[in-house]
């Protein structure tokens, strides 16, 4: 028996799933840093607020922002489902980040670690998350050093980052 085509088809078949595989990464990856990178230069460009809606990104309902040191723990109860990223490995070690996951019909779309220099998520945004249509930051500089800080505009309709079992944002029993 000729084990050679046998052999053949399974190498190709690796190769093909690994290829696939690389592609759906890539695309994650490549979408995450171009979304971080179009969220700096808004927040550079000079005007008073940015709109995530108008970043170029995945399809997306509603936006969670966690800030540095966030537990897995506490961003799978915030989501409502367990959800393992490393950049969930990132945000718990690093607080030169946030951490925004896009989530779509009970499923996250995109996550991106922001790094903080290039526009912090305040502690008045972090720890909540925004519907698409709501998620309207104003942009101001601290005075001390220039830091770009991102606030969520007064009219937006945020909720605290703790679901109940009907995922109606409820105020969460501590923070992180």
């Amino acid at each position: 028996m000729n084990r050679k085509p046998f052999r053949l088809l399974i190498v190709s078949s690796v190769v093909a799933i690994a290829t696939v595989a690389g592609l759906f990464y890539y695309r994650h990856v490549h979408s995450a840093h171009a979304f971080s990178r179009d969220l700096a230069s808004a927040v550079l460009s000079g005007r008073p607020t940015v709109h995530l809606r108008s970043i170029s990104s995945p399809d997306w309902e509603r936006v969670y922002v966690f800030g540095p040191y966030t537990s897995p723990a506490h961003i799978s109860a915030a989501l409502g489902f367990a959800w393992s990223h490393a950049d969930v490995d990132t945000i718990q070690m690093s607080d030169g980040y946030n951490l925004l996951v896009f989530v779509r019909q009970g499923r996250v779309v995109m996550s991106v670690l922001h790094p903080r220099n290039q526009g912090d998520f305040v502690p008045d945004s972090v720890d909540f998350n925004y519907p698409r249509d709501d998620a309207e930051f104003s942009i101001a500089r601290r005075p001390q050093d220039s830091w770009l800080l991102l606030k969520p505009v007064p009219d937006s309709h945020s909720a605290p980052n703790a679901p109940t079992a009907d995922h109606t944002p409820t105020r969460p029993a501590g923070r992180i």
